[in-house]
Parts: C-alpha cells; structure tokens; sequence
C-alpha cells in the first residue's frame, strides 16, 4: 500500500462491513479519513485528566468519547454540535475569534484547520492565511508543555 487512501478504500472496507455514511442524528458523517485520525488521537494523547480543546468539532464524536474517559473537553465550531456530556462544553464561536480564561493542556484539530479562511460554512470572505492565523492560535492557547494533534 502506497498511501493511506489505498488502506481506507481498501477491500477491508467489505470485509469488515464498514459504512461510510452512518447518520448520528446530527449529520451524515463519512468514516473515510476517521478511521486513521481518531485512533491516532488514542495513540498519541497524554492520559487524562487533562483539558482539551477540540477546534471544528460540529461533525465529530472525539470531544464526547474523550470527555467519557475523563477529559475536560472544550469543543469549538461555528457550526452548532449536538451531544452533551458532564465533562464536555461547546462554544459556537469563530475559533479565530476565541480567547479563554485559561490555556488547555492539548490542542485537537481532525480535518479542520485545512477549512479556514475558505468559503465554506459561515465564511463569508476567504482568507487564504486563515490557516496559519488558527495555527498560532492553537498555539496561544495551549500550556507552554501543551500538547496539538
């Protein structure tokens, strides 16, 4: 295997009955790239109780799942999100425009920070150095021994 489409989009994908279209109530979410990103958030993430932000977190469960093991998880979305958790808050808010009272301990960003500044979503106008803008925000906000998937 050559790249990591050939393993999404594999013959595994019959194999194993795996649907890329599974509707959560919030929105159709594809599995395509999901099946690689969230298992290497589990491989890569310090262990809990840390504080997380998880950045364009509308179409995900990560921020959820993560908040069931412990975390404290801030998800962040121009988009509204539709699961709740104890340990779990959303702010419907411009991730460019957020400032918070405390920095995070980890930083998660599955297929989101590629999004910004592009005419898509609420954005009105592009913004072709949105991308490296949401990147030193991330940066801004974490602890200085913080942690960015």
């Amino acid at each position: 295997m050559n790249d990591i489409s050939e393993l999404v989009y594999s013959p595994l994908i019959e194999k194993y009955n795996i649907n890329f279209g599974v509707d959560h109530g919030l929105s159709k979410i594809y599995y395509g790239e999901r099946l690689i990103e969230i298992p290497f958030i589990f491989m890569h993430i310090e262990d809990p109780p840390k504080s997380v932000i998880d950045i364009g977190c509308s179409e995900s469960i990560l921020p959820i799942q993560l908040a069931m093991l412990g975390y404290n998880v801030t998800g962040i979305d121009i988009r509204d999100y539709g699961y709740v958790n104890k340990n779990f808050k959303f702010i419907k808010k411009d991730f460019l425009d957020f400032n918070p009272k405390t920095n995070f301990d980890i930083a998660t960003a599955i297929s989101s920070i590629e999004h910004f500044g592009l005419m898509a979503y609420k954005n009105r106008s592009l913004d072709f150095a949105a991308d490296k803008k949401s990147i030193n925000k991330v940066y801004s906000i974490l602890k200085n021994s913080g942690q960015f998937i």
